[in-house]
């Protein structure tokens, strides 16, 4: 069978894996490992109508080959998006999946910066955003991807892989399985492309959020609050200090929890306590 023939043949098998009931449960889970073990490129495809290349070496792209991802915070995240000129912060952005969403959704003028340290990943992100260019172009959106950890200090640390692509996380010390990655202040970053307020933020940093939120509250403009943060919980226990009561005593709240993330909402800013000084 020729190379086009193969190719021909799993899109017809994407396409059935994708129709219920065989996007369920075992069936699921039969098709993820069926497309693990044969597939070893990344395959071009849409997410919900939203162009993407996906790799099955990666749970993220792997879930959202098979079009069931983080599906109700990706639908609160393309609501947001229709705001006049919304500005979309992506931390630990992976391939790109949530920015490209936002991207693809956004009302014109749009500000979305991504923020990814692992190089193989950043590399997914532009491969993805050459897909939206179009977009990007006619909308006039502003697009940037940042190739470094956000932090409470600008230096150098390193990023473990031993757990894979999506798990990669922050360490102090070299591992033989990590790589040294930049590490830059969110608000640096922030000021470098001009972001004077933020609809929403998306954190998926593999136990490090309160190493990157906390510092950046207490240096931050009320005005510079994301009015969302999408945060991932799985990872809580290995925060070294309270973000929840953190945050809440700064004025969020909880509005969505799904089985990995949760999605807060500021108070208006006429309601926030005074604690930042």
């Amino acid at each position: 069978m020729t190379s086009e023939h193969l190719k021909f043949s799993y899109r017809v098998l994407l396409s059935l894996a994708r129709t219920p009931p065989f996007n369920r449960g075992l069936a699921r889970r039969f098709w993820m490992n069926f497309f693990q073990k044969r597939i070893k490129h990344a395959i071009k495809t849409t997410y919900r109508g939203i162009p993407f290349f996906f790799n099955v070496d990666n749970t993220t792209e792997l879930k959202g080959l098979f079009n069931y991802y983080n599906v109700k915070e990706t639908d609160f995240l393309v609501g947001i998006s229709h705001s006049d000129s919304p500005t979309f912060i992506d931390i630990g952005a992976n391939s790109g999946f949530y920015s490209q969403i936002f991207i693809y959704h956004a009302s014109p003028c749009a500000k979305v910066i991504s923020i990814e340290p692992n190089p193989a990943m950043c590399e997914r992100i532009k491969k993805n955003i050459s897909l939206v260019e179009d977009i990007i172009r006619t909308r006039t959106h502003y697009f940037a991807l940042e190739d470094c950890a956000a932090g409470s200090e600008e230096c150098v640390m390193h990023l473990e892989l031993d757990s894979g692509l999506g798990s990669a996380h922050i360490v102090n010390n070299p591992t033989p399985s990590s790589v040294e990655v930049k590490v830059r202040k969110l608000t640096d970053i922030l000021r470098k492309h001009n972001i004077e307020s933020i609809n929403a933020l998306k954190i998926d940093v593999e136990g490090f959020e309160d190493k990157v939120l906390m510092p950046f509250f207490r240096e931050a403009e009320r005005s510079l609050y994301p009015r969302y943060i999408f945060i991932e919980h799985t990872s809580d226990n290995s925060w070294s200090a309270d973000l929840w009561g953190y945050l809440m005593d700064i004025g969020y709240k909880e509005i969505l929890r799904t089985r990995g993330n949760s999605i807060l909402q500021i108070s208006e800013p006429n309601t926030l306590p005074n604690l930042i000084g």
